[in-house]
């Protein structure tokens, strides 16, 4: 809409993008009052929020969560710790027979093969790993079976 001749003023009013800057108090009112009248009319009603009962917030529900989460880990904790140990009792039969060979004729044993038996080396191997599996539920079979990749 157009300002009435009256009412126009030479740098009073400056608009950079969003922002709206009106230096006389007069061209101000005459500036906002058709928004203020259009934002009345299309003003909903407010409805003020409520709290959650007590226990059912978002706070609440983030600690049930999150006590949960640590109730599982504490779970695989026990679990991997079981599984860790089984796996180093087989890897302890291969440290040991090629510290004894070093030991006993002087040469640096790479590998257990050879020195232990061929079940026990197949176990050793699937021990260090296969990952997908618990360790004592592979077989010296299956163990052999999951090095060739089948």
């Amino acid at each position: 809409s157009q300002w009435p001749a009256d009412q126009k003023k030479d740098a009073c009013m400056t608009i950079r993008g969003n922002h709206v800057t009106i230096l006389d108090l007069e061209l101000a009112r005459t500036f906002l009052a058709p928004l203020q009248h259009q934002l009345a009319a299309n003003a909903r009603p407010h409805v003020p929020a409520t709290a959650s009962p007590a226990g059912e917030g978002w706070r609440a529900q983030a600690a049930k969560k999150k006590a949960k989460q640590e109730a599982i880990s504490l779970d695989c904790d026990k679990d991997f710790d079981q599984e860790i140990r089984d796996r180093l009792d087989i890897i302890e039969l291969a440290l040991r027979a090629q510290l004894a060979e070093a030991a006993s004729f002087g040469r640096n044993a790479h590998s257990s093969s050879g020195i232990i038996g061929r079940d026990e080396h197949s176990m050793t191997t699937a021990a260090k790993h296969q990952f997908l599996e618990p360790i004592s539920t592979i077989t010296p079979d299956r163990a052999r079976c999951m090095q060739r990749g089948r």
